[in-house]
């Protein structure tokens, strides 16, 4: 449409009303001549007014995804080591099209592509997601965690604190460690509720949906600060997959994905997001990266913000170029926020509070200690997400 517009236009001339020989003509009777169609003046301005737009948003736009380009990488390339879905409630054709088998009665088929539509199953997210309060000092009765005789990794047995705090840090014997985070309101995870599996493939233990578990592996505050994050999960349909990285399995990435809405995953795979199945999509490593690395004590969960390219452009030196080149501009507090942000490397110690056959460890009450801490109406109490 855009193109016959200009055509229409840029071939017209600057008549009052000129000849384009894009169609035919025809007479105040309707009756068909020979040629093509008269033009109006105000119509080939508003021809030459579209085309214009098209042509900057498309310049735009390409501007857009090479800079996009440069300073975050390949789009979708890093998806490669990427875990398999594993939600199995779909539909693998059209839901129209699923809806019309389902009519035709050709649901008996077993290998029918139109699980959702024919089983009326109920995918994981969409069941009824609830925070459940937990004593803080029983919740291995209350989580579902690896065990020792669990396909998971060893080293995601267990009971796990995101010590955020860093109130774990005297126990690490680890002087040195470079802790720096902003504490959030999740506490513990695990590894052992039912949705969770351990792919060989791909050495993923995937996927952990931080919204809820059917039996439990997500513990936060008890407090409103606790619900507002469990309740952004849960409108995000959040979840982690923990890919090792080696056979040693001493160092894992963190897949982040979340259910799209509200924006065509055409524009945000042109951001750089990737197809993660279903309606789901991985947040780009160029944005926010986050590993584990193996540690004596447990697990050092490091977060880089933005990729290589981004942390150069926004280093110190630079940034005082800017401040020469603009001085006492406000674009100078901006560059410096961001410089703040893109500079620090976050880490922070994620620490065994029980093991994989159920035993508190030495971290046990250096945890209770933290609840204790935290300001809630129902003291040494956690809320743990669950699904029905």
């Amino acid at each position: 449409m855009p193109a016959t517009c200009c055509t229409q236009c840029f071939d017209s001339g600057d008549a009052e009303n000129t000849y384009s020989p894009l169609s035919k003509l025809t007479d105040e009777k309707g009756k068909t001549l020979e040629g093509g169609t008269v033009v109006s003046k105000w119509i080939r301005r508003v021809c030459k007014a579209c085309c214009c737009l098209v042509c900057f948003i498309a310049v735009l736009c390409g501007i857009a995804f090479i800079l996009f380009k440069v300073f975050f990488g390949e789009v979708g390339h890093y998806v490669v080591d990427a875990p398999f879905p594993t939600e199995t409630c779909v539909n693998l054709e059209t839901d129209l099209m699923c809806t019309a088998r389902s009519y035709l009665g050709e649901c008996d088929d077993p290998d029918t592509p139109c699980k959702l539509a024919c089983s009326k199953c109920k995918p994981y997210d969409a069941g009824v997601f609830y925070p459940k309060p937990v004593p803080a000092d029983q919740v291995e009765d209350y989580m579902m965690y690896a065990t020792n005789e669990s396909d998971i990794p060893t080293g995601l047995h267990g009971i796990w604190w995101m010590d955020q705090g860093g109130y774990s840090r005297q126990l690490l014997d680890d002087p040195d460690y470079p802790f720096d985070f902003n504490m959030t309101a999740e506490t513990l995870i695990s590894f052992g509720d039912a949705e969770t599996m351990y792919q060989p493939e791909t050495r993923c233990v995937t996927p952990v949906p931080f919204y809820a578990g059917q039996g439990g592996h997500i513990a936060f505050w008890n407090n409103k600060y606790g619900l507002r994050q469990w309740s952004t999960f849960v409108e995000t349909r959040f979840n982690l997959h923990f890919c090792f990285t080696n056979e040693t399995e001493t160092e894992i990435h963190l897949w982040q994905s979340v259910r799209n809405t509200g924006v065509s995953n055409v524009l945000k795979q042109a951001m750089g997001y990737a197809d993660a199945g279903g309606d789901y999509l991985f947040t780009p490593h160029s944005l926010v990266h986050m590993t584990m690395i193996k540690k004596p004590w447990g697990w050092d969960r490091v977060t880089k913000v933005m990729n290589d390219n981004v942390r150069k452009l926004l280093s110190a030196d630079n940034l005082q170029a800017f401040k020469e080149l603009l001085p006492e501009s406000e674009l100078n507090i901006i560059l410096e926020n961001a410089h703040e942000t893109v500079s620090r490397e976050y880490h922070y110690p994620v620490v065994q509070i029980v093991d994989g056959e159920g035993r508190r460890t030495k971290f046990y009450q250096a945890y209770l200690k933290y609840i204790e801490k935290v300001p809630t109406n129902t003291p040494n109490t956690q809320l743990v997400a669950m699904r029905s």
